[in-house]
């Protein structure tokens, strides 16, 4: 009678393998849909590029500035 061997160790490696490659890639897929609504987005792109502008023309603080003067407010 034959003996059947249906996964040995090097096919459970390799399925373990595949899986963190298709978990890998199912998080690229979800952060790469993610940008497209983003630039999808015209109201949040106008809000990106105003941003911008205002770092640009130094009309923001940096955050541990803002914690210091809440810090001594209080």
């Amino acid at each position: 009678m034959a003996k059947f061997e249906f996964l040995n160790e090097e096919d459970r490696k390799l399925l373990f393998e595949t899986q963190q490659k298709l978990d890998e890639a199912a998080k690229l897929m979800g952060e790469f849909m993610e940008t497209v609504d983003i630039l999808s987005d015209p109201a949040m792109m106008k809000s990106f590029y105003e941003g911008q502008e205002n770092i640009k023309a130094r009309r923001v603080k940096k955050l541990h500035r803002i914690l210091k003067e809440e810090n001594a407010e209080t």
